[in-house]
């Protein structure tokens, strides 16, 4: 028993470091020269890394982010057979995400990380979400709207479609606690949505040969 809690230990540390990798940090750095903290949103996602160093950049980071959720659930559930560990292991990557320890804790908001554990545990859900996302974004061009009304919806979409079991019961704790996790990162994107100031998908890049405070490394 104790070295299977070892073995689950090592697996969530894991989770959460994986969702650490600051990809959009590395991608603004090695494809352009910029610290995306310091331009745009002065976050690590690929939304920001989009605006900032453009479009290929932006989905790049993307897959990335997506897969710092999808492979550690899939590897912690094909390990241990727990959907409950998965589960947990899914919201420390987004967790991971959010606050970096490679990043001095400084990350994004976790919308595509989310995504990618999700997908991992309810695959439909996760689907129904996408749309509700790309509808969202394609009506109104505002990407964190259609973040928000993913987040919003991924623990009803969940509860509502799978039902009750072990499986979907871990599917509703990433829909959930990682769900909230997004909405609350966008606090400053609701303020500008309300006032009518929100960037929109699409809109002129950040300039990226900007004179700039240089960040301190913490």
């Amino acid at each position: 028993m104790a070295q299977v809690s070892w073995t689950w230990a090592v697996l969530l540390v894991l989770a959460y470091l994986a969702g650490s990798l600051p990809t959009g940090l590395w991608v603004g750095r090695l494809t352009a020269g910029v610290d995306v903290r310091s331009l745009g949103s002065r976050r690590t996602g690929a939304t920001n890394v989009q605006r900032v160093v453009g479009l290929r950049a932006g989905l790049m980071v993307a897959a990335m982010d997506v897969a710092k959720g999808l492979v550690p659930v899939l590897l912690v559930r094909a390990i241990t057979g727990n959907a409950y560990l998965a589960a947990v292991a899914g919201v420390l990557t987004v967790v991971g995400h959010v606050w970096p320890v490679f990043a001095g804790f400084d990350g994004g908001r976790g919308v595509s990380t989310t995504a990618g554990a999700l997908a991992a545990l309810a695959p439909v859900p996760f689907l129904c979400c996408f749309l509700v996302m790309v509808a969202a974004v394609a009506v109104t061009r505002y990407v964190s709207l259609g973040s928000l009304a993913a987040a919003y919806t991924a623990g009803p979409f969940t509860a509502f479609w799978l039902g009750r079991s072990p499986e979907t019961d871990a599917a509703l704790v990433v829909a959930v606690v990682a769900g909230a996790l997004v909405a609350l990162k966008h606090p400053d994107n609701v303020h500008r949505l309300l006032h009518g100031t929100e960037r929109r998908f699409g809109g002129k890049r950040e300039p990226v040969a900007i004179s700039v405070e240089p960040r301190k490394e913490l």
